[in-house]
């Protein structure tokens, strides 16, 4: 799990639309998380307004502010592009682990 700043005013959360994933409870979970353990406050955003469910801001991998993305993918895995880390799951189990484990590595109780 790449290293997620928490030393920053705000982060953005973008959720990509998905069918197959829970994306609300395991988005509101983190950013409950990030709320109440750090001092940063989350924003929820979009990466592009084709797949933006909202009147959300749309942001950048290339901007400094940093950015959880939550997406379904064909495999479990979590990375780096830029300044954004990508929480990827192809199960709403696996998801909630990856939520998890971020968690986790926040509060730097594991890598």
């Amino acid at each position: 799990m790449p290293n997620i700043n928490t030393n920053t005013e705000k982060i953005y959360i973008v959720k990509v639309p998905s069918d197959n994933l829970s994306l609300t409870y395991n988005t509101d979970r983190l950013k409950q998380f990030i709320y109440s353990f750090t001092q940063s406050r989350t924003v929820d955003a979009c990466l592009d307004e084709d797949n933006c469910l909202g009147n959300y801001p749309i942001v950048s991998c290339e901007s400094s502010t940093p950015k959880i993305v939550i997406q379904e993918g064909n495999e479990t895995k979590s990375y780096k592009d830029q300044n954004c880390i990508f929480l990827q799951a192809n199960s709403s189990k696996d998801l909630s682990k990856m939520t998890e484990r971020a968690t986790y590595k926040i509060l730097e109780i594991m890598d």
